[in-house]
């Protein structure tokens, strides 16, 4: 009986597996949705890197979650829907993606976005049908196992005393509420981590970063970062919250990423990058009420100089001697306002000095008893810092507290980054 038990957790695994490819699937068909629609807007070749990428792998990976399907005789209804699935995809790249992508596609751009949203949509129903599926099918893998567990204890019961079959019952509980934790986790983590932009370090500035998830099975946040290299000089570093939850928030995220990295290989001033790509996404977002507030700054390498906009992200801190200032907005939420007007501000790094940049799940957490982190303990968080702390340390110090303030209970997603000079 215990060697059953074995067996179903196997399943349980291999099932938990399989829904994180699935969600990968996801991922994938929103950068290829991405890249096309980003292309059609100012046929800007920047913007179907990820389109190509995607383009190269959807195939190969709905290929290898079929045959694993197979091999675990799981049913042929899922093996079916992913079939769809492929044929829903084929369909966009021959009557959405390849006309998009041709000299007359600018001229066809709406009739083609409304057929390619239809498609897509029918893409994400099956995807989570999908996943749905996979997850009754691990549910019920979950309660075999358990119970060939519980009936191998009982049998054994008498063998043993009562405290350790007791403690054996408590400690496979707990490895299971632990497996399941990480799936889960794991599966909003394959579309996030997509989002989010290299930590390397440029010469004399030091780079950290954290996103921590509370979001539960395939839900998705829309808090991300981007550091982004455009060249030699320069680099591009966003922090932002893309309202709303889920896949919509993912689509939305991506459009933003890419958005921002193209328009920034034309264009060095902050402001006009946040004021292209706040008629961009007002144009192309999936949601006509969305926004994003963000942190948009360019990077000067050799000067070790920031320039950027807020466009109302809150926890926005320079920090000089260990005395932390806010940085005030520069403008409106993008998506907020058609034609919206921002403004370049710029900070220069002196030996010490810090960038600490965080999405309200930060000050909007809360403890036990209800109290908010708030504005005021952040700041007092980042005076505590150690003065020559690294860019990683100040972030992992800041999440720890975190941590400790809520009980390891966070209700929000939360995306923060530090820079800090050398």
């Amino acid at each position: 009986m215990l060697r059953d038990s074995a067996m179903e957790t196997s399943r349980v695994e291999a099932l938990g597996d399989l829904r994180v490819t699935a969600a990968g699937l996801l991922k994938l068909q929103i950068d290829e949705e991405t890249g096309v629609r980003g292309y059609v807007i100012d046929r800007n070749g920047s913007f179907l890197q990820p389109y190509r990428e995607a383009e190269a792998r959807i195939g190969r990976v709905i290929r290898a979650e079929q045959s694993a399907l197979n091999r675990m005789n799981a049913g042929g209804d899922d093996i079916a829907l992913l079939h769809k699935a492929e044929a829903v995809h084929r369909d966009w790249l021959a009557s959405v993606a390849g006309p998009s992508l041709s000299k007359g596609g600018t001229k066809r751009a709406k009739s083609l976005s409304y057929a390619g949203k239809n498609l897509m949509d029918q893409f994400r129903r099956l995807s989570a049908r999908i996943d749905a599926d996979l997850a009754v099918r691990r549910a019920d893998a979950q309660g075999r196992a358990q119970r060939s567990l519980l009936r191998g204890v009982f049998l054994a019961i008498a063998a043993l005393a009562l405290a350790g079959a007791l403690a054996l019952m408590a400690s496979a509980r707990l490895r299971r509420a632990r497996e399941e934790l990480s799936r889960e986790r794991a599966i909003g983590a394959v579309l996030q981590s997509a989002f989010m932009g290299s930590s390397e370090a440029s010469a004399g500035i030091g780079f950290g970063s954290a996103y921590v998830s509370a979001t539960e099975g395939a839900a998705v946040g829309g808090d991300f970062f981007d550091l982004h290299r455009i060249d030699e000089r320069r680099q591009l570093l966003i922090v932002a919250d893309v309202s709303g939850k889920g896949v919509e928030a993912a689509v939305s995220t991506a459009l933003i990423k890419y958005a921002a990295r193209t328009l920034a290989q034309t264009n060095s001033d902050p402001a006009e990058i946040a004021r292209a790509l706040n008629d961009v996404y007002r144009h192309e977002r999936s949601e006509p009420g969305s926004f994003a507030v963000m942190f948009l700054g360019v990077l000067d390498i050799a000067s070790h100089s920031v320039a950027f906009v807020n466009a109302g992200l809150a926890s926005a801190y320079v920090v000089r001697g260990g005395e932390p200032s806010a940085l005030d907005a520069s403008g409106p939420a993008i998506g907020v306002m058609p034609d919206a007007r921002y403004a370049t501000q710029r900070i220069a790094f002196g030996a010490g000095d810090k960038l600490v940049l965080a999405t309200d799940g930060m000050v909007e957490a809360r403890a036990a008893t209800g109290e908010f982190v708030g504005e005021e303990r952040f700041e007092s968080w980042l005076r505590d810092g150690k003065a020559d702390a690294g860019a990683q340390a100040i972030v992992d110090g800041l999440i720890s507290r975190l941590r400790e303030f809520t009980g390891d209970q966070l209700s929000d997603d939360l995306a923060v980054i530090a820079l800090a000079a050398a």
